[in-house]
């Protein structure tokens, strides 16, 4: 699937969009316990996140994702590389 994402260094996990994870009919379980509240050409992922209503955006890589993957980043271009 094909997703364009926020990367936001001060969540606290991955977040997905409610919706759109049910319009894709992705397969959703409840959390045992609540949670407070990038498009890459070929990159695939499994990715465990917390389904919430998120808006205009339909996925937020959060702090553990830029963690596991410490992607490179270039500000200035916006452009984002994965090692």
């Amino acid at each position: 699937i094909e997703i364009e994402a926020l990367l936001d260094s001060g969540a606290t996990g991955c977040f997905v969009d409610k919706s759109w994870a049910l319009d894709r009919r992705l397969r959703l379980s409840k959390l045992v316990k609540p949670v407070p509240v990038l498009r890459r050409p070929k990159h695939v992922e499994k990715l465990w996140c917390a389904v919430t209503c998120l808006g205009k955006v339909p996925l937020i890589l959060g702090h553990n994702w830029l963690k596991k993957h410490n992607p490179d980043i270039d500000w200035t271009t916006g452009d984002i590389k994965l090692s």
